[in-house]
């Protein structure tokens, strides 16, 4: 295990026999040599799983990813060497879709602004004035885990949900509507991005993109932060077609999400620390103090499927 995680997941895997070391510090190269002892390995995003990792873990069954992201993991190199990679989203659904709504409502009320105005003893009701979500038309950009479950939380503010995916062939529930790219432009007030980050979708939320919205819009990702192209929102920011973005997640964060110098990061995103209509997370969603045993949970049932093993854990 590269990772903390709840203790749940060491104990069952221990109890089923299994050896579990515990490492959150050493490096692939000073464990590169020792690799070919395990079956499986448990992590959040701390290693790149590349080719060369594959290579060097030639009796590894499973990839134990804690959370939704696989952007560093060679997913051709683990099918090649036929390791199965987990992910647990499940885990993680309730609190993504609690803070994606609690982004939104913080942005149309102006939360935010409005307390650091107070707290600065500036009293303006005027100009923090809220704009109702009621009968405005959400737009959900990608409808797996994630999507369902914020679509979910829409369903009783009386709003219209239009989803896109990738896959025509998904059931939506009976309160959202499945739309073609045209209506889903024209139509949409509210984008909420729930897509994953991988070669195809690198900034697929472009100048270009956005500009293709008949409305002017508000913007939330609470997604992957390498999906929306910055410096293309800044731009819609100071001309108007995006009228407020909350972003939890940004697309200069390392690879584990733990550290960020914000004070060396470019213009861009200096111009984001500052804009009053702009809302910023240090990648808060899906770290809740419920998903973390979930997450360990959800892990021990699907290695316990893989094992054919029997799951006693609570």
């Amino acid at each position: 295990m590269l990772d903390q995680a709840d203790s749940l997941l060491a104990d069952f895997l221990t109890e089923h026999g299994f050896t579990v070391t515990l490492d959150t510090q050493s490096s692939f190269t000073s464990l590169q040599s020792e690799l070919y002892k395990y079956q499986g390995v448990i992590l959040r995003s701390r290693w790149t799983l590349d080719a060369t990792f594959f290579e060097s873990a030639p009796n590894l069954l499973f990839i134990g990813r804690l959370g939704v992201g696989i952007e560093h993991i060679d997913v051709e190199s683990a099918r090649k060497h036929k390791v199965t990679i987990f992910t647990t989203p499940e885990a993680s659904k309730d609190t993504v879709s609690e803070h994606t709504l609690g982004l939104l409502l913080m942005m149309l009320n102006k939360l935010g602004k409005a307390d650091r105005e107070v707290s600065q003893n500036i009293w303006d009701r005027n100009a923090n004035r809220a704009i109702e979500l009621k009968g405005k038309k959400v737009g959900i950009l990608g409808f797996g885990n994630m999507g369902r479950a914020v679509a979910q939380r829409l369903a009783g503010f009386e709003v219209d949900i239009l989803i896109r995916d990738i896959s025509h062939e998904i059931t939506v529930p009976s309160y959202t509507k499945q739309v073609e790219e045209a209506e889903f432009f024209n139509e949409t007030d509210i984008l909420t991005i729930h897509i994953p980050l991988n070669e195809a979708n690198k900034y697929f939320i472009d100048y270009a993109y956005i500009k293709k919205f008949k409305k002017d819009i508000f913007l939330i990702n609470t997604a992957r932060g390498g999906v929306v192209e910055t410096e293309g929102l800044v731009k819609h920011l100071k001309e108007g077609k995006v009228k407020g973005a909350a972003l939890d997640v940004i697309e200069y964060e390392e690879q584990s999400f733990n550290a960020l110098d914000i004070s060396s990061l470019p213009p861009p995103f200096q111009y984001l620390k500052m804009a009053e209509n702009v809302i910023l997370n240090p990648h808060l969603a899906g770290i809740s103090y419920e998903s973390v045993p979930r997450h360990a949970y959800v892990m021990a049932q699907k290695i316990s499927k893989l094992f054919k093993l029997d799951l006693h854990v609570e």
